[in-house]
């Protein structure tokens, strides 16, 4: 079964901001008990074998859907890079109610699900040469079914000031937690399932590189 993906504003919004964009930011909020450090990453085990990211992406962006009304999405990422010219990257979006955002901490579910507030929704991809292989968040056999969970442990909250922007918006400075989930082939070549455990994350706005 293929799983379909599709490019919400909220996807295209993450990436314009990815691939064009730089953020510095000002802290106001912070969480006193689990701080995140001044210098993280993404670090995990993928199917067994470590893998720990090279850059890194922290972005929050207030919106509003049919579906949830409005609340926070924020996209974190992390790059992995070698010298064959093999690239991978997981990306990991995180649906924030309106009420959670100043204590995001807390469990939230992984699925497909891309409006649906309290959840989370990951893709991983494996670029070869010309090559490229995509894993979602969600099992062919029930696209709706959890296959995992995200924690977010600690955070920081201040104005992101996003280039382009009139003004700052606020969002998450800093953010960390933990994760594990199941990843299914989004593009119905094969069955392959990649098991994604001991995730953790402790990510500053912006791009970082570790």
């Amino acid at each position: 079964m293929k799983i379909k993906l599709h490019m919400t504003p909220i996807l295209l919004t993450a990436i314009t901001f990815i691939v064009f964009s730089v953020f510095s930011s000002c802290s106001k909020d912070k969480d006193p008990d689990d701080p995140a450090s001044e210098n993280g990453g993404i670090t995990m085990k993928v199917d067994g074998g470590q893998w720990n990211s090279t850059t890194t992406t922290l972005v929050t962006k207030e919106v509003e859907s049919d579906v949830s009304g409005k609340y926070h999405a924020v996209l974190l990422s992390g790059l992995r890079g070698s010298d064959d010219g093999q690239s991978e990257t997981l990306t990991v979006h995180i649906n924030i109610p309106t009420n959670k955002f100043k204590n995001p901490k807390g469990t939230y579910s992984v699925a497909i699900d891309e409006e649906e507030t309290n959840h989370v929704w990951a893709i991983f991809s494996r670029i070869t040469g010309t090559k490229n292989l995509i894993h979602v968040s969600a099992n062919p056999d029930d696209v709706e079914r959890t296959v995992g969970s995200l924690e977010i442990t600690g955070f920081e909250i201040g104005d992101q000031r996003l280039p382009g922007q009139s003004t700052s918006e606020e969002g998450y400075t800093k953010l960390s937690g933990n994760f594990h989930f199941e990843m299914y082939s989004a593009l119905g070549e094969d069955n392959t399932k990649l098991k994604i455990s001991d995730g953790k994350f402790n990510l500053s706005a912006g791009f970082d590189f570790n």
